[in-house]
């Protein structure tokens, strides 16, 4: 197994690569994760300042075992403008049949090896499909408002 980290630039791109992974045959998996609420001992530069958090990270797992990781700095709903990416994401994620998130926050995983942010991740859980019945339930851990404010 190759673990790689997705190359952070801005949100758009982001947003559509993860967007390309949704798609793509050959990916097996994509687990969401929502981190801390403010700074922690393992939040890093690459985080980016607290007035984000908490942060949107993913983990893409391919057919041949593979895994991306998407950590730091990548997605946040702390904004509306940032709300439409996310919410953009969840559209295109909820009812794939391979798409979940965990039950739990992730730590900040940025300033860790690529291998070590996977282990760290894989390890949270439980682990529940993201759907439309669920989508509400994840959408808790990356804001304290409602998804429907975000839409008015």
């Amino acid at each position: 197994m190759i673990v790689t980290r997705h190359d952070n630039t801005s949100t758009t791109a982001n947003l559509a690569s993860l967007l390309t992974a949704a798609v793509d045959r050959n990916v097996a998996s994509v687990r969401l994760f929502a981190s801390p609420t403010a700074m922690t001992p393992d939040a890093s530069p690459a985080d980016g300042p607290a007035t984000n958090f908490p942060l949107l990270a993913a983990m893409v797992t391919f057919a041949n075992g593979d895994v991306t990781v998407f950590d730091g700095l990548f997605l946040t709903a702390q904004r509306r403008a940032r709300y439409a990416e996310v919410r953009d994401l969840l559209d295109a994620l909820q009812d794939t049949g391979k798409a979940s998130f965990a039950d739990e926050r992730a730590p900040f995983t940025a300033a860790r090896s690529p291998e070590a942010a996977c282990r760290t991740l894989f390890s949270l859980g439980p682990v529940q499909a993201l759907t439309s019945a669920s989508r509400a339930q994840y959408f808790t851990y990356l804001s304290t408002l409602p998804e429907a404010a975000f839409e008015q």
